[in-house]
Parts: C-alpha cells; structure tokens; sequence
C-alpha cells in the first residue's frame, strides 16, 4: 500500500501551479512581430518570482501601410488572477487593433467599452501609441490612460517625457479621452513601460521619472537591448512588476 502525505499533495500542487503560471506567461508574453521599418524589443520582471506572472502586459501590433501600434498597461495586481484579468484585455485589444486604422484614443474607448460590457471591469493603467511615417518623417500618437508618460531618447541622448494623461480603465464607461502627437526625431526611442520601473517606497513618483532620465541620458545610439538594461539601472528591491517595450524608428538615410 503507497501512503501520499499532504506534504506529497502540496508540492504537487505548488509544482502544477509553477507550470500553469510559466505557460500563462509565455502566452501573455509572444515574441514581438518583425515590423519593417522598426525596431522592437521588451522586458518582463516579474515581482513574483514563483508564479512569474502578473497584471502588466504589452504588445504590438504590425497595421496597413507601415503602421505600428503598440500598448503597454498595468492591471491591479501581480498574481494569477491580475495575470487573467490582464490577459483578458490585451486579448480585447488585439481583436480591436489588428485590422483598424483608428487614433490611440479610439482604442482605448473600444478597450474601455468592451471592458465594461464583458463582465466585471477591470481597473488598468494603459498607454496605446501609434507609430507611422507621414511625407518621409516619423510620427507618433499616444493616449494615455493614467499611466506612467512614454520616455523619448534621441540619438544625441537628449531624454525628455512625452505628457498627457485622462482617467484610468475602468472607472467611467465613455471617459473623456485624447490624442497627442509629435515628431519623431531620426533614429529616437521610444521608451513605454510600467510603474514598477520608476516608483519605490520612501521616494516620489517625480524623484523615480527624474532617476530614469538620468539612466536613459546618453543612450540614443546604443541598441534597445542596452536601452533597456540602463532603464532597468542596478538591482534593487522589487515589489511590483516591470514591464519595458522599447522601439526604434530608423536614423536618417536607412
């Protein structure tokens, strides 16, 4: 006769748990698509280290005629039900981006209206920019959902932070929302990520915006990897995910 202690059953569980957790996170987490002419890259840290998953999401999405778009957003949460919550809407948002030619505005209020009619809405932060090219020139356009600002780094290393925000998903059905725009500089990075990069315990939101400058300023010409290893800086405690996606439009004559 086999005896199975409940020592026996809670590492199997806790094993079945670890493997359920690892393949939500590769399917939340896809490789990035190859869109010509941009270069993409992104980085997970996840704050639980066991399950490896949690409430921030990215993604990007290849469009008619060149255009990128691309979202980055921060569901309440780093566990396996923020990480469910969020996979259901960036699957949402996949659905609404993949074949529309619409602002970043008009995404979030699909994202929003559709987070509200399907269920129990879930409370996100979330920045939807799209990137595309107008008389020979680059041109991005972002609506920020009460989430940290994109980061611009150009190739001279000059940083500055792109403002503009409206309310949170999933507070308001039909909130108020914008789009902003500007320019994109030769071979500039644009740098989305979430507040686990720039906010600890003790410090202001302000104090941890003005470290990332500071950890970004130089870096236009490096490539997106060591972008993303400055925007990360040295380890320190974590206690929230970190979400990075990084991309490139390409230096003048390439």
């Amino acid at each position: 006769m086999t005896t199975t202690t409940l020592t026996d059953h809670t590492h199997s569980a806790e094993l079945a748990l670890g493997s359920a957790a690892e393949t939500l996170r590769r399917m939340l987490h896809t490789v990035l698509p190859a869109v010509d002419p941009y270069q993409v890259a992104a980085h997970y840290l996840p704050a639980d280290i066991v399950n490896k998953v949690g409430g921030d999401w990215y993604d990007a999405v290849p469009g008619i005629r060149g255009r990128l778009t691309a979202v980055i957003g921060d569901v309440a949460g780093h566990d396996m039900a923020a990480a469910a919550r969020m996979g259901h809407l960036r699957s949402m948002f996949r659905a609404n981006a993949v074949d529309r030619d619409e602002s970043p505005s008009a995404l979030l209020r699909r994202l929003d209206t559709a987070n509200h009619r399907l269920g129990d809405p879930s409370i996100a932060t979330a920045i939807v920019a799209v990137l595309d090219a107008r008389d020979g020139r680059h041109r991005l356009r972002w609506s920020n959902a009460g989430h940290p600002p994109p980061v611009l780094i150009e190739r001279d290393g000059q940083v500055r932070m792109l403002g503009g925000h409206d309310l949170l998903i999933g507070v308001r059905q039909y909130a108020r929302r914008h789009t902003w725009t500007c320019t994109l500089p030769a071979g500039a990075t644009i740098l989305l990520y979430t507040d686990g990069l720039v906010e600890r315990r003790g410090h202001s939101l302000d104090d941890g915006l003005a470290r990332l400058r500071g950890r970004l300023a130089g870096n236009g010409r490096g490539s997106l990897a060591e972008v993303l290893t400055a925007a990360a800086g040295p380890e320190t405690e974590q206690t929230d995910d970190i979400a990075m996606l990084a991309i490139r439009v390409p230096a003048a004559g390439r």
